[in-house]
């Protein structure tokens, strides 16, 4: 059964089309958590339509329902001591409207700033909660129609084992506005509506910003291929963002939203997947996630660790090797969250990862198949490492936003440079970059969905950049 959740005037609507009912009673199931959750709920299990006419109302929290009532019935109780009340459009169509100016208490910060998923054991399935689709990457929580911009959303579900948590490769495969230089993982440069400066990596900025939360991955250095695992979402952002951004956006952003740290439930997941190659190498990935409440509804951690090999598929006909080109990816992530106050979220980042890549990923025009002709190995690898203290909260209708972390990115790559010399010669390209990001913001929202944002960004960038050649003697 397909699920729908359509934004109603400011926030949110719900119309299912299919649903459990019978008679005026229906069986229902609704959760403690966020009143815009709960009616997203409700009209699933009703096959009612159900709106929110003022989006603060949206993040009231409301108590659990379960058994056979009404839909009426259920929502008078939704809104049992609540600054609110419902009109009737239809026989099934319903407004929940505000009776008094909505004095919001938020949700747990674990079910406000992130889509509920539920972590099941190892053999079973993730249960993913219908949700409205909110846009960060404009810096305020905007709902998608909304937005007087060009963004894409892609839900963390398209992300999981196997190919669709390649990187940004799975980014590229649903996105025609998104390209890549292609020249490997951890090595690429990324273009949004083909705004670029060169094929070439350096010492440059790149043109499209990429953030991890609220946190940015790069400055002038090449995409860190960060494996989509444990993702909740990716928004692209596409055009030239200016000042909101700062510097390195003008093709637009790119921004991966990690799921955080439940804060009241255990749980952990695992998935495996292999592939083969026509005429290459096989390939395989794997992953492993645990949540962890180290004080219920305070204080948890989420861990996650990764491994992929990708398997090589172009082979060299000077060295008589096959599927020179294999990858490996090793790394993984852990995130400390702390709520000292409902309304209070302190999130603690650290990961890394390490590629290594033992040779290029380029085949010779007319020789057969994916095949060439080089005297020497062309390996590269890439280190990449991220902290990162990020506080978020209310004061009053005010919404607070503050991040601080640095980046650590080790690349060194490897290219034949024989045709220069009557010996093997090969080129070495090193880029040992640094970056201190922080950012400060406060914003307000109205109820017709517009508001204001001030705030503070700066980036303090390192670049050392070493060349050398080598003869074969030295290699």
């Amino acid at each position: 059964m397909r699920q729908y959740a359509n934004l109603l005037c400011a926030i949110v609507a719900v119309s299912i089309t299919q649903g459990a009912q019978a008679g005026n009673h229906s069986t229902v199931d609704i959760k403690d958590g966020r009143l815009g959750d709960a009616v997203i709920q409700l009209g699933q299990q009703t096959g009612s339509s159900i709106g929110i006419s003022d989006q603060r109302l949206a993040s009231v929290t409301v108590k659990a329902i379960r058994g056979r009532v009404s839909v009426e019935e259920a929502i008078r109780r939704l809104l049992n001591g609540k600054a609110a009340r419902a009109i009737r459009i239809k026989t099934r169509s319903w407004r929940i409207v505000a009776t008094s100016p909505v004095m919001v208490r938020r949700a747990a910060p674990a079910q406000a700033r992130q889509r509920k998923i539920v972590i099941a054991q190892e053999s079973s399935e993730m249960s993913v909660q219908p949700a409205e689709i909110i846009v960060t990457a404009s810096k305020r929580e905007t709902p998608l129609t909304m937005l007087p911009a060009t963004v894409s959303v892609l839900q963390g579900s398209l992300f999981t084992a196997g190919l669709d948590a390649g990187g940004t490769a799975a980014i590229l495969e649903r996105l025609p506005s998104v390209s890549s230089t292609h020249a490997g993982t951890g090595r690429n440069k990324l273009f949004i509506r083909g705004i670029a400066d060169s094929g070439f990596t350096g010492p440059t900025q790149a043109t499209v910003g990429q953030y991890f939360g609220e946190m940015r991955v790069n400055y002038n250095a090449p995409d860190p291929d960060l494996r989509l695992y444990d993702i909740g979402s990716v928004e692209i952002l596409e055009g030239p963002q200016g000042t909101l951004y700062g510097v390195g956006s003008l093709g637009g952003i790119i921004r991966a939203n990690p799921n955080l740290p439940n804060l009241s439930q255990t749980g952990a997941k695992a998935a495996y997947a292999v592939s083969a190659t026509a005429h290459g190498d096989r390939s395989a990935d794997g992953y492993i996630v645990a949540n962890l409440p180290v004080l219920a509804d305070r204080v948890a951690v989420r861990m996650l660790a990764y491994g992929a090999r990708e398997g090589g598929y172009i082979d060299d006909n000077d060295r008589g090797l096959k599927d020179i080109n294999r990858t490996g990816i090793f790394g993984g992530r852990a995130i400390l969250s702390v709520a000292p106050h409902d309304d209070w979220r302190v999130d603690f980042t650290a990961l890394g990862q390490a590629i290594r890549g033992d040779d290029a990923q380029y085949a010779q025009r007319g020789l057969q198949g994916l095949s060439r002709r080089s005297p020497i190995a062309q390996p590269f690898k890439s280190d990449y490492g991220l902290a990162n203290i990020q506080m978020t909260g209310n004061i009053g209708n005010l919404r607070l936003i503050s991040s601080v972390g640095i980046v650590d990115n080790d690349l060194a790559e490897n290219y034949d440079a024989s045709r220069l010399s009557d010996m093997p010669l090969l080129f070495r390209q090193e880029n040992r970059i640094s970056l201190f990001a922080t950012e400060h913001r406060l914003n307000y929202d109205y109820e017709n969905g517009g508001g204001w944002l001030i705030g503070q960004i700066l980036y303090i960038p390192s670049m050392e950049y070493f060349l050398t050649l080598f003869h074969r003697r030295n290699i």
